[in-house]
């Protein structure tokens, strides 16, 4: 597992536009089998998600919809859309995801991702192009201190151009939940999970009973919302023993428990490791990927 949110390259006319055919990308990432943890419900405000699967057996889950995934499918889920990965219990997925801005560039095949709807592709007859693509990404960002320069633009767009060929293969539409925005509660949650955030609070805030709050929470996302915090809780902690050099006890803090071993403890039972442990994995498999090729 990594993860890249990559530095600006600077535009020689000053835009934050790119400039020909691109679409600005803003993160990659790849994701192997952790024990017990996967990213749950979530959803990008201003970006469009695009995710390779390169092994296992898994679904992309988009309201009460269960979409199978398996190697060499493509998902392109749209800014806005509430959906989360999850693997089969013995063949985890692994994927890669890229995170593009197409409101960044005023060309056709921007337009083209823009206007796509929720999307699973099957491709697999091209995976060995896309996850060897992946790959060269991967390369050119480690040679060029995380920047998606015009190599790693390149590249991608003619990942892009392929995938768009292959677009009207399968189209999923989302399912859009009516009777409560649980989109503005994730929302509220992501901004205060440092705080202590309980059902009774959140239900005051939404202005709904907290029976009535935790019923329509649980039939959207299939889980209560007490036990959503804390798996966001868990998630931002794995984020930032991967990306900073924080103290366990900073991020105990950091992400809204007062008691590191009571942290430690919901830690292990979600991720297989303690916060200590998977530091130590993650940053051995960095060192991996720094000193040795991607080929």
């Amino acid at each position: 597992m990594w993860s890249i949110d990559f530095q600006e390259e600077p535009q020689a006319s000053g835009s934050n536009r790119l400039p020909g055919p691109f679409i600005k990308a803003y993160h990659f990432s790849f994701l192997d089998y952790l024990p017990n943890w996967y990213f749950f419900w979530h959803l990008h405000k201003s970006a469009a998600e695009l995710v390779v699967i390169t092994a296992g057996h898994g679904f992309l889950n988009i309201g009460n919809k269960k979409i199978p995934l398996t190697k060499g499918y493509v998902c392109i889920v749209p800014p806005h859309i509430l959906h989360y990965y999850s693997s089969s219990e013995h063949d985890a997925l692994n994927y890669y995801s890229i995170g593009i801005r197409t409101e960044d560039t005023d060309n056709e095949l921007a337009s083209f991702f823009r206007n796509l709807d929720c999307s699973v592709i099957p491709m697999e007859n091209e995976n060995c192009f896309l996850e060897s693509s992946c790959r060269v990404l991967a390369a050119q960002l480690k040679s060029n201190g995380n920047c998606a320069d015009e190599v790693f633009q390149s590249v991608l767009y003619g990942m892009l151009i392929w995938i768009r060929r292959q677009a009207q293969t399968m189209r999923i539409e989302p399912v859009v939940h009516s009777k409560f925005a649980i989109q503005d509660v994730l929302a509220y949650i992501s901004e205060h999970y440092s705080e202590n955030l309980n059902l009774n609070q959140l239900s005051h805030r939404f202005g709904i009973s907290p029976v009535h709050l935790s019923r329509l929470f649980k039939q959207v996302c299939g889980i209560s919302p007490i036990n959503y915090v804390i798996y966001y809780r868990i998630t931002q902690a794995v984020i930032m023993l991967q990306r900073t050099d924080m103290s366990i006890a900073e991020i105990t803090s950091a992400v809204g428990y007062q008691n590191q071993a009571h942290f430690t403890k919901l830690f292990s039972q979600h991720i297989g490791y303690t916060p200590t442990d998977f530091r130590t994995k993650i940053k051995a498999e960095q060192r991996s990927i720094h000193n040795s090729s991607v080929f």
